[in-house]
């Protein structure tokens, strides 16, 4: 029977060690949601907050006054294109959600 006991509190130390990792140690991810009528796009996602957020400025600052011409825009940081970074996928609901699955 010990065995048995050994290997359910091994099993357990391992769920809140992964538990810990999630909550303390892993970044936070963050996604740039693009809404249009009908349809909803995760265009980057990535642990910056702060590129993420600059990257939303600049979209919206195109969108109230529109360039002249064709401008580029670089993207720094630990960013990603679409809705997949890792094995996690992004996707949202609903106007103004802000939750992950």
């Amino acid at each position: 029977m010990p065995p048995i006991t050994a290997v359910a509190g091994l099993i357990a130390v391992c769920l809140l060690g992964q538990l810990i990792y999630r909550l303390f140690i892993r970044r936070p991810n963050f996604a740039l949601v693009l809404e249009t009528a009908g349809m909803q796009y995760t265009a980057l996602s990535g642990t910056d907050a702060s590129e993420i957020h600059r990257l939303k400025n600049v979209i919206v600052g195109a969108i109230e006054d529109p360039p002249s011409q064709p401008t580029s825009v670089q993207v720094h940081g630990d960013v990603v294109m679409g809705d997949k970074a890792g094995r996690d996928q992004y996707k949202t609901s609903g106007s103004g959600n802000r939750s992950f699955t």
